[in-house]
This record gives C-alpha cells, sequence and structure tokens, in this order.
C-alpha cells in the first residue's frame, strides 16, 4: 500500500509539475500555487513515505541522519501546501466579494507569495528538525524522533512548543 501511495504521489505531482512548466498557457499566478502544492507532496511522498513505510513495518530505523531531513520534509512543506491553500483561498474569495474589481494573480506577485510562503514554512520546520534525533528504543532498535515534549531541555521544549502552538493557530484560521 505504501509503495503504490508513493508511486501515485511522485508519478501524480511530477506530471502536474511538467504540465504547468511545459506549456505556456499554464504560466500564470493560480497554476504557479499549484505547482508550488505539487513540489510540496513530492517533496513529501520522497523524504516521508518510504521512510515512514520501513519505520512502521520493521520498527527500526535504517536511515541514520536522514531522521533531521525527515522531520524537516514532514513540516515544511505541509506547511507550504496549507499556506498555499490559503493565498488561492483568499483570492478566490476577493474574486467573488468584488466581482468587477480586476485582482490577477501576477506572475510577480505570486513567486513572491510562495517565496514568503516557503520562508515561513522554513522556519516553522527547522526547530523540529533540529530536535530531530535517532534514539535506542527498549530493545535497542533505532527510532527517528523529534523530542519537543516534556523531556525536551527547556529552551528547546519552549521552541517547539511555541511552533507547534503558531502551526496550530496558522492551521485553524
Amino acid at each position: 500500500m505504501f509503495a503504490a501511495l508513493m508511486a501515485t504521489a511522485v508519478v501524480g505531482n511530477a506530471v502536474v509539475m511538467w504540465i504547468i512548466y511545459r506549456h505556456k498557457v499554464m504560466h500564470h499566478g493560480f497554476n504557479y500555487f499549484l505547482f508550488n502544492m505539487a513540489f510540496a507532496d513530492l517533496l513529501i511522498a520522497v523524504f516521508n513515505v518510504g521512510t515512514s513505510w520501513t519505520f512502521n513495518l520493521y520498527h527500526d530505523w535504517w536511515y541514520g541522519d536522514l531522521c533531521i531531513l525527515t522531520s524537516f520534509f514532514g513540516i515544511a512543506p505541509t506547511t507550504v501546501s496549507v499556506f498555499s491553500m490559503m493565498a488561492l483561498s483568499w483570492d478566490r474569495c476577493q474574486a467573488v466579494v468584488q466581482p468587477l474589481r480586476k485582482r490577477p494573480l501576477s506572475r510577480r506577485r505570486s513567486l513572491i507569495a510562495i517565496a514568503i510562503i516557503w520562508t515561513i514554512s522554513t522556519a516553522t520546520a527547522l526547530p523540529f528538525a533540529f530536535a530531530a534525533t535517532v534514539s535506542i528504543l527498549g530493545i535497542s532498535k533505532p527510532s527517528c524522533e523529534s523530542f519537543c515534549d516534556s523531556h525536551a531541555e527547556s529552551v528547546r521544549a519552549s521552541r517547539c512548543n511555541s511552533k507547534r502552538l503558531e502551526e496550530f493557530l496558522v492551521h485553524v484560521v
């Protein structure tokens, strides 16, 4: 099942990205956000689905320091997708509320918004990547954990908890 999920995610998102990239008629603001979300989903499929599959199947972390990347790519692309959907929703809302006012998502505005989205998403995910570590569980099998709980150092725990709160509030809004 994980293999089918990973194959579908990689192929499907790659096709969406290729179509938008290849056809000039698709080069407009709305589709840049779709490309951005497809790219973010592709990162999740590549960095998280395979590692999650093997860990869930064997209960053993085989990938060493890739733990840091999987922690980062578990959060950043998800946040990118959420922020991209928020930007598209805002644009569509404005089109409905003020239908006579021309508000195209220009190429420049879209790319600036995407850069801001990636910056905020990276800032949100970095504390979890820095907190990620490979730990040995009770039966001496390694596990990739992002220790953002009461067991973490107080400073690191407070940073992680503030990022969790920030991420929760952004997703709720």
